[in-house]
């Protein structure tokens, strides 16, 4: 004979069958959220797959001039830039440039769309070039242009990746000096004011 248990007893056990199994759940949910960090550390520890170089145009600039920032994007091989979701860069704010826009997209710099077996790829083999106008209060003196590329690219292999890559480029604002001649403009009546009294002198 099985000993009866009351309701109390019952209720007991069921609560300590849950809380076995809860302890259970916990435990397998650490494994595998353990797992899962240490399957993508060496993916994260991995070099960008996207890299930005940037260079300003001239370097030395004056203040309300002209020039442009050239980007010179490499991606690596079998790699693809999907125009969707957005690409797009964007630039952080420098008091000494003025740019046209504050979020730069593919059609804002007309950059062409490819397509191979049935998937659209942007075609960022040429450097993207970027216009801006120099403040005409722009201090002189050495700055740092920096800003932001947003991409979401896949692979060959089928997975995808979203994410930025920053970059930065030096450029300098020297002071402008106008180097047309200065023409001094005397009148003719002073002129021959002087060379008379020149010649009264030397009569003298």
């Amino acid at each position: 004979m099985f000993p009866l248990l009351t309701r109390s007893d019952r209720m007991s056990k069921i609560r300590l069958l849950h809380d076995e199994g809860a302890a259970a759940v916990r435990r397998y949910a650490f494994l595998f959220l353990l797992v899962f960090s240490l399957s993508i550390l060496p993916f994260a520890e991995e070099e960008d797959f996207l890299r930005v170089e940037a260079s300003v145009s001239p370097e030395s600039l004056s203040g309300g001039g002209e020039g442009k920032v050239i980007l010179k994007i490499k991606i690596d091989e079998g790699m693809r830039v999907n125009p969707n979701p957005s690409f797009s860069i964007e630039f952080a704010p420098c008091e000494a440039l003025v740019f046209g826009k504050e979020v730069y997209t593919p059609a804002d710099l007309g950059i062409e769309i490819s397509e191979e077996m049935g998937e659209e790829y942007l075609k960022l083999d040429e450097a993207v070039e970027i216009s801006f106008t120099v403040n005409s209060d722009a201090k002189s003196g050495e700055y740092l242009l920096k800003g932001e590329v947003k991409y979401f690219l896949c692979s060959k292999e089928g997975w995808c990746l979203k994410s930025s890559s920053q970059f930065s480029a030096p450029f300098k604002i020297e002071a402008y000096f106008d180097s047309q001649p200065v023409v001094l403009k005397i009148p003719v009546d002073s002129l021959l004011d002087a060379s008379l009294q020149g010649v009264l002198r030397a009569e003298g």
